[in-house]
């Protein structure tokens, strides 16, 4: 780490919890600056929540200190001077529902509930609580419109154990409906869980 991150500002710049993920990823890195550690990692290594680690996260990223992509974190250069960035108040409904931790929670739990209910009356919650045990996902995850790596591929697997249900057969346009999604979604879910099960078995083989 260059010696400007001390004289130059950055690090008074930056608050305890900032500091905290920057070194992280400043020590996990590789020559270019580049790791891929999941977020579930990071706040067990660093004793943060959810909600705060992204918070944090995007606020390097607003200060030009680090780059994500979705999957992969980059510790970029220094910027010429530390950026000063201020939160917006939250003042309309909008706002909230982008920025606001809390309001994030209960709108995905909202968004979950028809999706659960519907589950409940097939009979098909032991199915889903088995996923979520194995995948260390919850409910509302799972049935909501979550989008992270780990959550997608706790979906796709249960997507896959109901089209291989051995009581009855549902069909990826049935999924869709149950979930909301498109039937196309449904079959290249199932797809992708059947290629990585397969280059699982594959190299469980060799």
């Amino acid at each position: 780490m260059p010696n400007r991150f001390l004289h130059d500002g950055f690090f008074v710049a930056l608050s305890h919890a900032e500091r905290s993920l920057y070194f992280f990823l400043t020590l996990a890195g590789d020559r270019n600056g580049v790791s891929y550690y999941h977020y579930d990692r990071i706040c067990s290594a660093l004793e943060m929540t959810p909600d705060d680690y992204v918070t944090v996260r995007n606020s390097l990223i607003d200060k030009d200190l680090i780059a994500f992509d979705g999957s992969r974190f980059q510790v970029l250069s220094l910027p010429d001077a530390p950026v000063h960035t201020q939160a917006k108040p939250l003042v309309d409904h909008a706002g909230f529902e982008e920025h606001d931790p809390a309001t994030i929670r209960r709108l995905i739990r909202t968004a979950a509930r028809p999706v659960i209910a519907n589950l409940k009356i097939r009979g098909l919650l032991d199915l889903v609580d088995q996923v979520c045990e194995r995948r260390g996902v919850t409910r509302e995850e799972l049935c909501g419109r979550s989008q992270t790596r780990s959550v997608a591929r706790a979906r796709h697997e249960l997507w896959y154990l109901m089209i291989e249900h051995p009581e009855r057969y549902y069909s990826h346009n049935e999924i869709g409906r149950l979930f909301e999604r498109d039937h196309t979604t449904v079959m290249g879910g199932v797809r992708a869980h059947r290629r990585r099960e397969a280059g699982r078995q594959l190299n469980a083989a060799r």
